[in-house]
């Protein structure tokens, strides 16, 4: 399975990275990403989003409690 990371910084230098997931050979881990689903070391809240011109003119006709 192959990824692709794009990460953009504040002044919108984009920069890709190609990486691939394989099973464990014998125990030994692969030098690009290891995965273990049963070890949780954090909470992945989200990813993110845009607000679009839509998004914005809803936002804008929402009460003060809806915001």
């Amino acid at each position: 399975m192959n990824l692709k990371i794009i990460t953009t910084n504040a002044a919108g230098k984009t920069t890709a990275q190609e990486c691939s997931f394989r099973p464990d050979a014998e125990g030994i881990e692969n030098q690009v990403v290891n995965l273990y689903p049963e070890i949780s070391l954090q909470t992945l809240e989200g990813f993110g989003g845009a607000i679009t011109d839509a998004a914005g003119f809803i936002y804008s006709l929402m009460n003060d409690s809806q915001k």
